[in-house]
This record gives C-alpha cells, sequence and structure tokens, in this order.
C-alpha cells in the first residue's frame, strides 16, 4: 500500500478575527491525502485546541537520531483511506500572529520574560491592543 501523499498548502483569505479584520492572511495547511484509488474522497478536518498547534497535536514525527515511533493521528487516518487536512487557527503554531510584533501585546503577567530582550522593562496598561486574540466565533 502507498504511503500517503503529503501536500503543504498555503490558504488565501479574509480574517475574521477582530485584530486584523477583513486583512488578506494566510493560514498553512498540511494535507495527507490517503484516498485509495478509485475511492470517493473522505475528508477530515482537525483543528486544535487553544494551547496546543494542530501539529504538535495531530502530527508528531520520529525525532530524528531517537525513538522511531510515530505519533500521528493525521497519518494514521490517512492510512485508512481518508483524505486529513491539519490547521491552525490565527495566532497558533505556523499560522500569522497578528498584533503581536509588539511586545506590549503580550500578557501582562508573562512580559517579564520578555525583559530586558526585547522590551526594556514590562510595558504600562493598557496594552496596544487590550482585547481577545480570537474566539471559536471569529475563528
Amino acid at each position: 500500500m502507498p504511503a500517503p501523499t503529503l501536500i503543504e498548502h498555503q490558504v488565501t483569505l479574509k480574517s475574521q478575527i477582530p485584530a486584523n479584520f477583513n486583512d488578506t492572511v494566510t493560514l498553512p495547511v498540511r494535507e495527507y491525502d490517503g484516498t485509495k484509488p478509485s475511492h470517493t474522497p473522505k475528508p477530515v478536518l482537525m483543528l486544535h485546541g487553544r494551547s496546543v498547534p494542530a501539529l504538535a497535536a495531530f502530527d508528531l514525527a520520529p525525532v530524528p537520531g531517537g525513538s522511531a515511533t510515530r505519533y500521528s493521528w493525521a497519518q494514521e487516518l490517512a492510512d485508512d483511506g481518508y483524505d486529513v487536512f491539519l490547521m491552525d487557527l490565527q495566532g497558533s503554531g505556523r499560522s500569522p500572529r497578528p498584533r503581536m510584533d509588539d511586545p506590549c501585546n503580550a500578557n501582562p503577567t508573562q512580559q517579564q520574560v520578555l525583559v530586558p530582550n526585547p522590551l526594556q522593562a514590562p510595558c504600562p496598561p493598557p496594552p496596544p491592543y487590550p482585547y481577545q486574540l480570537g474566539n471559536s466565533e471569529s475563528e
């Protein structure tokens, strides 16, 4: 049985999150196409939770020089004939992080790890963008 085909996509869309509403953004999407010849594709979309990006959650590859064990739900599903897509929401994993080029937008309780680089001192409140980056409705 041939291995699933790995395809790395770049999907361009208009953002719906408040931080960069209506800006054009590009999201990386990984696909493992395990569709068997003469079968109808069965797509699966894998989205991460808020704390772990999609690749870490669903597609851990073996570490060079380490264990050969593969921990990849995505590849297992593709091996079973599914066309699997993995995507990170904006602000996570390999996706763009709008408004995060300003370190003062980092969580104030975590800014101390940014001092002295790139900040010289913690930023005074409020942050320049004092809102939640995104939620399930904006995504």
